[in-house]
């Protein structure tokens, strides 16, 4: 007999696919790859992003009250004017959930797409930067989030 997931055991899966997708997210915008490596994502590659991304949809009503809780706690506002997050269609859905503009493209070559934003090419070296910027700035934010809520949580 199964027991339903508790909140914390929901956060934890969710720290543990985000990590997971920024570290894909991460090996592949690296543009210091051997020569000889494809830029383009191969099969592994997009397999890993299609199972994390359906993940986060799938999961997303759930997390989404417990994030704005969070975040509606702080003495913060989300900031989405200058970054990745602007750039993509649907705007108003990433300042609820900023975590969303990297899983929110249909496969991986169009997030990487989207990023350089060019159809024709993947992101410069300096894109790259600037997304592993935004990205380390996001997985500040989800280790906040992680460490508060269950800090609250469990204090509560």
């Amino acid at each position: 007999m199964g027991y339903p997931e508790t909140v914390d055991d929901f956060i934890d899966k969710w720290a543990e696919r985000w990590r997971d997708l920024v570290d894909l997210l991460y090996e592949t915008i690296r543009t210091d790859k051997p020569a000889g490596v494809p830029l383009k994502p191969g099969i592994i590659e997009e397999n890993l992003y299609q199972g994390l991304r359906s993940w986060f949809i799938e999961n997303e009503a759930r997390f989404l009250p417990i994030w704005k809780n969070y975040y509606q706690s702080q003495d913060w506002t989300l900031d989405a004017s200058e970054d990745i997050i602007q750039e993509i269609n649907d705007g108003e859905k990433c300042s609820e959930n900023p975590f969303i503009a990297f899983y929110m493209a249909e496969n991986l070559d169009s997030l990487l797409r989207c990023i350089s934003g060019s159809s024709e090419r993947y992101p410069t070296e300096e894109q790259a930067w600037d997304i592993a910027m935004d990205l380390l700035r996001l997985d500040s934010l989800a280790l906040s989030f992680v460490t508060n809520f269950t800090k609250e949580d469990t204090e509560g």
